[in-house]
């Protein structure tokens, strides 16, 4: 199995809000790499980063960069150097998210802990949460200070930007939620992607849930995404799936020369859809049934396939 440009450790991918032609790739003990022109030149952005365990990303207001490693987090402004968060050293740092009104949130195995500053400080905002170990924070752009948290012990709920939360779990029948997705074309409506169970949609905020697993014959599912026309991504450690927008099945999603994990999936606003997978990185521009490889020294058209509903 070739381990690829980023050797096997790719673990997010992101596009930048102001240019969908600029990527970035988080690979876990290798640091972070930019890609200005779609994938076709990659380098890297690691010169001063003190950790190079990064979990995630996740841009702020200004396009600075922040990154959650397992030990703390970093920001990195536009030709600026990389700083250090205070409040968050030495923690496992899973996910960053920046909330309604530039509130930026880390997801910790401690819990959860907010900045109002753009990560210069930090607090704890825990209360309520019954199970710190957190895997995934989702951010509701229309409703300021609601956040959704991802445990291992089930979907938790703040409507006051943490400061207490929630149980939300009535349904789940996995409580090891490894990643969130808000539809926002449906406000209120919730999926989440569990360990072993697959995945759940809640459409009211984790009141309840239901499962959504028809054909989803690998239900380890570690990463979930919507694209624009409303389908919903699932990768999984068997590979990719789709479920079509109004749909009840779900395709599998065949990605030729992967070794099928896929842990990370981004949808532009035009549509695309990238994924990661040992080591590489993917582009699909037509829902699925077409695919590049953007990996450095690859052919552009080194990955063709159709969209295969699996009997």
């Amino acid at each position: 199995m070739r381990p690829g440009f980023f050797g096997h450790v790719v673990v997010d991918l992101a596009l930048a809000p102001w240019d969908e032609a600029t990527l970035y790739v988080a690979a876990f003990g290798q640091g972070v790499f930019l890609s200005p022109d779609g994938g076709r030149s990659w380098r890297g952005l690691n010169e001063g980063l003190a950790e190079t365990s990064v979990r995630g990303m996740a841009f702020g207001p200004g396009r600075v960069l922040y990154l959650a490693t397992d030990q703390g987090g970093f920001r990195r402004a536009p030709g600026g150097p990389w700083e250090p968060l205070p409040g968050l050293r030495g923690r496992s740092v899973r996910v960053l998210r920046v909330g309604a009104g530039a509130g930026l949130y880390a997801g910790t195995e401690a819990g959860v802990f907010a900045s109002p500053d753009g990560g210069r400080s930090w607090e704890p905002r825990s209360r309520g949460l019954a199970h710190p170990d957190v895997r995934d924070l989702a951010a509701d752009p229309a409703r300021p200070g609601r956040l959704y948290a991802g445990t291992f012990g089930g979907v938790f709920r703040s409507v006051d930007g943490g400061l207490s939360w929630q149980a939300a779990s009535s349904g789940l029948a996995d409580l090891r939620v490894r990643a969130l997705a808000l539809d926002s074309r449906r406000p209120g409506r919730l999926l989440a992607g569990t360990a072993l169970g697959g995945v759940f949609e809640s459409p009211d905020g984790g009141e309840s849930w239901r499962p959504r697993n028809k054909r989803l014959f690998d239900t380890s599912v570690m990463a979930l995404a919507l694209d624009e026309g409303g389908a919903l991504y699932a990768g999984t450690r068997g590979g990719l799936f789709r479920l079509p927008a109004g749909g009840e099945l779900w395709e599998y999603v065949r990605v030729e020369r992967t070794p099928l994990s896929m842990p990370a999936i981004a949808a532009g606003r035009r549509g695309n859809i990238f994924v990661t997978s040992g080591g590489e990185v993917f582009e699909s521009r037509d829902g699925g049934k077409s695919w590049a490889m953007l990996t450095p020294g690859a052919p552009r058209k080194a990955a063709t396939q159709s969209t295969l509903n699996v009997p």
